[in-house]
């Protein structure tokens, strides 16, 4: 254990270590404060059975912040224009969540009774963490679907749609599979060149030798985990909403090619220690 004492490694422990707690505090600042947010999503569009020219489509509304939003917080009700041509012929609550919900969504989601082209939300207590899920039978529906008063409720300054980070955020994208592929690459190499010299012989001890490894071929593989997403990006990229659920995914795929990486080194590793 003679190499813990060496300054180098005593600096990337170090580093490391601050690296987590500062991504520790910045994740717990966020979830903390307190933040309205509201947010739907597109579920799905499918043509209506028996009806022609008429779509099923299924949307999502959620409180997406922490902080419940009161009937009083609604300045003016919430609708969706589904385009200008468009007449909704039906709406339904499909699921809630919480399952208690979905009487009050049943009361607050309607037809507009002025425009044929628009749903209204009326005003409701809509908690942190809750989801409505609607569906919505149109006919002549060309795409196009709006959220007017985006800033009718206090404290939200627009209800935003959530949608795959590949179709909305491209440049972010490549920008941050740069940022991985790169920074993974240089760091992997600076911590072997550092490292092996120290772990990589018969007297260190066999785990040590192991953790290592794991830890350089960790870094080096976030390159194939970008690469890999991108060759399987209609199954995995389509389905991502967000920079950390990307993230996640790029370190869940790394630690599995590691993890293979590993097993497929063990034999030449014992029989190196051994």
């Amino acid at each position: 254990m003679q190499f813990l004492h060496d300054s180098f490694v005593q600096f990337i422990l170090t580093t490391i270590i601050s690296i987590a707690a500062l991504i520790l505090s910045i994740v717990f600042y966020f979830k903390q404060r307190n933040r309205k947010d509201v947010s739907w999503e597109r579920i799905s569009v499918a043509p209506a059975k028996g009806l022609k020219g008429t779509s099923l489509i299924i949307l999502q509304l959620r409180n997406s912040g922490n902080v419940s939003i009161i009937e009083s917080d609604f300045r003016a009700p919430l609708k969706f224009n589904f385009g200008k041509i468009a007449k909704v012929a039906n709406v339904a609550v499909v699921n809630t969540k919480p399952p208690g919900l979905k009487e009050v969504a049943d009361k607050a989601f309607r037809r507009d009774s002025h425009y044929l082209n628009k749903t209204m939300i009326a005003p409701f207590l809509f908690n942190a963490n809750y989801a409505i899920t609607f569906q919505v039978q149109v006919a002549g529906f060309r795409g196009e679907i709006t959220v007017e008063n985006r800033t009718s409720i206090f404290g939200v300054y627009e209800i935003h749609e959530i949608r795959p980070l590949a179709e909305t955020s491209k440049g972010k994208l490549l920008f941050l599979s740069l940022l991985f592929i790169l920074g993974g690459q240089v760091l992997g190499y600076a911590i072997q060149s550092q490292l092996y010299p120290l772990v990589d012989n018969q007297t260190s001890p066999f785990l040590l030798l192991l953790a290592s490894h794991f830890l350089i071929l960790f870094l080096k593989n976030f390159a194939v985990a970008v690469f890999f997403s991108y060759a399987y990006s209609n199954r995995l990229l389509s389905k991502i909403k967000s920079t950390a659920s990307l993230i996640i995914l790029w370190i869940k795929l790394s630690v599995a090619i590691t993890i293979v990486s590993l097993v497929i080194l063990l034999p030449g590793l014992i029989g190196r220690q051994f």
